[in-house]
Parts: structure tokens; sequence; C-alpha cells
């Protein structure tokens, strides 16, 4: 057993009606967590814009964005499947 440092990091998402949230991009819970990879915020952010979504349910905040970023991955490499 070790103890270490982490650099978490988190990605800040604004809705239709100005309100901010904070999303963590890495979800600890004991020994196990998850990370949500973002490859290229510009792109994912100008995606997102075009999106209806969900609202952000106060403690599902990390859920929200990991089902999206899973949706947009999931696009993304459907048009470069497209593209060969």
């Amino acid at each position: 057993m070790g103890a270490a440092d982490v650099e978490n990091g988190y990605i800040t998402v604004e809705d239709e009606t100005g309100k901010t949230t904070n999303i963590n991009l890495t979800y600890w819970w004991w020994s196990w967590y998850d990370t949500i990879y973002i490859d290229n915020v510009v792109n994912f952010s100008a995606w997102l814009q075009e999106r209806e979504v969900k609202e952000i349910r106060k403690g599902a905040e990390f859920e929200w964005l990991n089902s999206l970023v899973m949706d947009y991955n999931e696009e993304q490499e459907e048009r470069e499947l497209e593209d060969e």
C-alpha cells in the first residue's frame, strides 16, 4: 500500500441559463477510480453545443459527462470509418 499525489482535473460546463457546473474528470471510490478522457476539448465543446442534453442532476455530474463523452467518441469513430 502506498500514497501519491494525483492531479484529477475538472471541466466547467455552462447550461443555457448561464449556470456553470464544475465536473471532476476522475471519480474515486476507495481503491477504485474512473477517468474521463476528452481528446479535443474544443471539438467536444462544439459537438455538445449542438445537442439537446438532459439537465445535470446533483450528485450525478460525473455520470452525465461520461455518458456524453462516450456518445461523442462513438460518433467520432463512426465518422472516421465513413471517411475511409
